[in-house]
């Protein structure tokens, strides 16, 4: 398969990363924020509804499941997601997901659009879009979650 880019790193100490798109003249510069669950302070039991890191949100929601929202707890040091769960991505125009699992069988994802896959503790979302929504395919598990998204 052809490479529809190639990857770019600046040469400051700034250390951020792009894509240099093939067919496109343009720059594309992106930068990455990482948000590890189990450093948020959340309570157990607790129900997590957002998070934000700047400018990236993440919202939680229930979605198509029938009384279950996404939940942390300490037993398993984790956020749970359920079935029909929603986590939607907003603040930028999102390039890549990286969600890990505590384990394999926790990765449950899928996307209303682009591309994820999966391989083992890891899921991965690539695309190009400013409100990407993940869905929980089963229960499943998330310890932590880097987005990387366009510098404007």
């Amino acid at each position: 398969a052809t490479e529809m880019y190639t990857q770019w790193t600046s040469p400051s100490s700034e250390g951020k990363t792009g894509k240099v798109y093939k067919g496109f003249e343009a720059f594309v510069e992106t930068s990455s924020i990482t948000m590890v669950l189990t450093d948020q302070g959340y309570a157990d039991k607790q129900k997590v509804e957002s998070l934000t890191v700047n400018p990236i949100t993440v919202s939680f929601a229930k979605g198509t499941h029938a009384n279950s929202v996404p939940t942390y707890y300490n037993n398993g040091t984790a956020l749970r997601y359920y079935a029909g769960n929603t986590i939607t991505f907003t603040g930028g125009v999102i390039r890549r997901i990286v969600v890990t699992a505590p384990s394999a069988n926790y990765s449950k994802l899928s996307a209303n659009q682009g591309v994820i896959s999966i391989d083992g503790v890891t899921s991965t979302w690539e695309g190009n879009s400013d409100n990407v929504v993940l869905s929980g395919t089963g229960s499943g598990r998330m310890t932590k979650i880097v987005v990387t998204y366009e510098v404007q």
